[in-house]
């Protein structure tokens, strides 16, 4: 969804902004918030038309009869952002989040 233009407009905006913190100016603020604003723009209008071609692949599967593959592409155009945690309880019931200690305690488990 992030294509090259709108990678590069954040590039810029990043930069904007760290010249602006390293030296507080009311030309650079008003430059990092022009930026801010076409970047903004660009990566939403990205968004729009990747989120509109999807729903034309779902209208043409409808069109097609391909049931299930309506409701797969449906249920993953709702479906929210869910976060993967890798977290283990330990032996005396405390929560284990460093990789190492974990793969030592599935190890002992099994």
């Amino acid at each position: 969804m992030v294509d090259a233009e709108c990678r590069k407009a954040l590039e810029e905006k990043n930069a904007a902004c760290k010249k602006w913190i390293d030296r507080p100016t009311r030309a650079k603020r008003m430059e990092y918030e022009r930026l801010r604003k076409i970047a903004h723009k660009i990566c939403k209008n990205r968004k729009r038309t990747h989120i509109d071609s999807r729903i034309r692949d779902i209208e043409e599967n409808i069109k097609d009869k391909q049931i299930r593959n309506t409701y797969k592409k449906v249920g993953s155009l709702k479906a929210s952002f869910q976060p993967h945690t890798d977290l283990c309880t330990g032996t005396n019931n405390e929560i284990i989040s460093n990789e190492e200690k974990i793969k030592t305690r599935w190890k002992t488990y099994f």
